[in-house]
């Protein structure tokens, strides 16, 4: 559900960032845009929204007086967690929100996630054609072209979503919670701290952070060789939240690589 009370900033003007538009602008939400980009042309831009509204842009660069008019940052999957306009709304102790997030708050029905390093986008399509077969309300969306915002309020509740979405994306969700996550092809590097694991980077792109159950070490952990008849590798609970929280059960198939474990193991 939209809190349509909040101001929302969208940063990123590409077809992620339109799609978040266009959505907050479907449920009668106060939104602006964010663009790093100051030649940017306003009139395209008013064309791409919903109703052609001309909404307040702030083009180039952001200062801590302008975040301060918002409730909520939405990202695109572009920009960076690290990046200068997500560190003004965290100072201020204000939500970042990705774009999976809010399209999540705002849909209907099941989801199927594909994440991980290698092979989401050839695993999504199959697997949303499987769905397409099974159901007759299916979307594929995410990173595989079609921004997940832009179809999040046609679904119904007997809709079925599969979504690619990239560990960027992970980092800033909240409540978002599929109904079956598969993982894909993941190494992971993390170094020791102690009472909680930190999964620090993923190969390709990652940075997550789970709780742990006790006092346990960082490890490098190796998810290889996950092949998919449906879904191989299935995750039945998976909650990821800046909040530094995860629960994570699955059938994958890991193996250490000791070298990089900390010698105090």
């Amino acid at each position: 559900m939209i809190d349509t009370s909040k101001k929302f900033l969208v940063a990123g003007a590409g077809k992620s960032g339109i799609g978040s538009v266009n959505l907050l602008l479907k449920t009668g939400a106060d939104v602006s845009l964010y663009d790093g980009k100051e030649d940017l042309e306003k009139e395209a831009l008013y064309e791409k929204l919903y109703e052609k509204k001309e909404i307040p842009l702030i083009l180039g660069n952001i200062t801590k007086e302008d975040v301060s008019k918002f409730d909520l940052l939405v990202l695109s999957p572009g920009i960076s967690v690290n990046a200068p306009i997500a560190q003004m709304f965290c100072d201020q102790e204000k939500p970042v929100w990705s774009e999976i997030e809010l399209a999540y708050q705002a849909s209907k029905g099941r989801i199927a996630a594909i994440t991980g390093t290698n092979g989401k986008t050839t695993t999504t399509a199959l697997t949303g054609e499987i769905m397409k077969g099974y159901y007759e309300s299916s979307f594929v969306v995410g990173n595989i072209g079609i921004p997940y915002t832009s179809v999040a309020l046609d679904t119904k509740e007997d809709s079925v979503t599969t979504a690619e979405i990239s560990s960027f994306q992970l980092e800033t969700i909240v409540d978002f919670k599929p109904d079956v996550c598969a993982v894909l092809n993941i190494r992971i590097a993390v170094i020791y701290l102690g009472s909680f694991v930190c999964l620090s980077k993923i190969e390709s792109c990652c940075k997550l952070t789970v709780c742990a159950f006790c006092d346990l070490f960082f490890v490098v952990i190796h998810i290889c060789s996950v092949f998919f008849y449906g879904f191989l590798a299935i995750i039945d609970r998976f909650s990821v939240s800046s909040c530094n929280r995860c629960y994570i059960k699955s059938c994958l198939h890991t193996s250490f690589d000791l070298q990089a474990v900390d010698s105090r193991i």
